[in-house]
């Protein structure tokens, strides 16, 4: 379950976010919800939340993944709703490298990056996706970013990755990983922190 901290309730499908007004520019989602890419247009349009997050998982081909995004992206069946994609760790370069080519996309808002130690992981990550976002024939600073906190040395530097960049709308405290790193169970909610 997840914590609404607006309305302190409990909802099972619903990642709710609380982000600054000042910072976001308007961008105030009081609930965002993970989905699949492989999601049907028609599931989809029986979704409702302020923001969809396109979640990869790693077993997933990055061709299947492509073909489905476009698809959904495509069909408009997410109406309004603001749209980000979680991109994989950082950890990876190849996995983000292919993840940037995929998600880099006028039809998103922004994404959803887990890996940053602090404000320098941030702007290494942001020159990639200046230049992903080159590549894809977009302003430069189209896409915002949701970064997962999810280790103890980012929870340091929590102050430094949200001051690293203007694209930085929101923080996740990403609970799950940051216990297994300590040798704790996995929990499986998430709570979305303001800056």
């Amino acid at each position: 379950t997840m914590l609404d901290k607006e309305d302190a309730q409990f909802s099972p499908q619903r990642v709710p976010s609380v982000v600054s007004n000042a910072r976001a520019k308007g961008d105030v989602f009081r609930s965002a919800l993970y989905i699949e890419p492989t999601v049907s247009s028609r599931d989809a349009a029986n979704l409702q939340a302020d923001c969809f997050i396109f979640d990869c998982l790693p077993h997933m081909s990055w061709d299947r993944v492509e073909h489905h995004a476009s698809n959904i992206l495509g069909s408009g069946a997410l109406g309004h709703s603001a749209l980000y994609a979680r991109m994989p760790s950082l950890q990876n370069p190849k996995l983000v490298e292919r993840a940037l080519k995929c998600w880099v996309r006028p039809e998103l808002r922004g994404l959803v990056v887990a890996g940053f130690q602090g404000g320098a992981d941030v702007q290494d990550f942001e020159r990639k996706l200046v230049a992903a976002e080159r590549a894809a024939s977009m302003r430069e600073g189209s896409l915002n970013l949701i970064c997962l906190v999810d280790s103890p040395e980012a929870v340091r530097n929590v102050t430094r990755i949200v001051r690293s960049s203007k694209r930085v709308k929101a923080v996740a405290l990403g609970l799950a990983d940051a216990m297994a790193r300590r040798g704790g169970r996995r929990p499986a909610d998430v709570i979305l922190l303001n800056e």
